[in-house]
């Protein structure tokens, strides 16, 4: 007997409940064909996700979120800002938006 869809997400299986919730909507009229393929290429994605699993090293974690920190290394657009005249609307970055370092 095919489990129900709330037992799925009491059991942990969240990609099957996507693929089931797509199916009811879909058979009941409530979206298209389109928003259907949308939840089950979702859940197809999780699943590839978890099998691989997902893991950052510490130097990809501070390049992604350089802009919590006041880093001090500057990069070619940093050093461009710098060099703006005193008018250039480059002056009022808060960030740089290449590198996200803080400007100040």
């Amino acid at each position: 007997m095919a489990k129900k869809f709330d037992e799925m997400i009491k059991d942990g299986e969240l990609t099957a409940a996507a693929r089931l919730l797509a199916i009811e909507l879909y058979r009941g009229g409530k979206v298209g064909h389109t928003r259907k393929l949308l939840i089950e290429c979702l859940a197809e994605r999780i699943e590839r996700f978890e099998q691989r699993g997902f893991w950052i090293t510490e130097a990809e974690y501070l390049r992604v979120n350089r802009r919590n920190f006041n880093l001090t290394d500057a990069c070619e657009y940093c050093i461009n800002i710098n060099n703006a005249t005193k008018n250039s609307p480059r002056k009022r970055y808060l960030f740089c938006p290449m590198c996200g370092r803080v400007r100040g």
